[in-house]
């Protein structure tokens, strides 16, 4: 299923210091000045911050999902992907990769972390009336203090 730009960019808007803005009729996410995430006019293109480096590589994995940027932006980290290409976890996780090039490494594994606790325990996972998500811990997946060792393992049962 194709990805809906309008839901990607309401979870992005959620990131930490995210900025939800519209320049030029077209809508972009940015932490402070550096924008990560960007929609065409039409909402049919998404770019997003990717490092150089690895960007040829990405586009040649998937051509038809992915695209160099236009030559005058071939300087900054930055690729376009085709939406129609993309299903909405894959967005997802692109959308997370470029906030975390444009926010300090402490915040970016701290989101990272809870981000993880809720893929791998949906039972502990609410929407709030806004549709925001809230971290709700579940009885059956903590582990009481006892059940850890010294280096924070859980104890093997026999």
């Amino acid at each position: 299923m194709p990805t809906r730009p309008h839901a990607i960019y309401s979870w992005g808007s959620e990131l930490p210091r995210t900025d939800a803005v519209v320049v030029h009729g077209r809508r972009k996410l940015r932490v402070g000045s550096m924008v990560y995430l960007s929609f065409d006019a039409e909402e049919t293109v998404m770019g997003f911050g990717y490092p150089k480096l690895e960007r040829e590589a990405l586009v040649a994995s998937a051509p038809e999902t992915f695209q160099l940027p236009r030559a005058s932006d071939l300087r900054f980290n930055w690729v376009v992907a085709r939406l129609e290409a993309l299903d909405q976890d894959e967005a997802r996780e692109l959308v997370l990769d470029a906030w975390d090039m444009v926010v300090p490494r402490f915040l970016a594994r701290q989101t990272r972390l809870t981000l993880d606790m809720v893929r791998h325990d949906r039972r502990g996972f609410e929407l709030d009336a806004r549709g925001s998500r809230t971290l709700v811990p579940a009885a059956s997946t903590r582990s009481s203090p006892a059940s850890l060792r010294k280096n924070g393992s859980p104890r093997a049962t026999k």
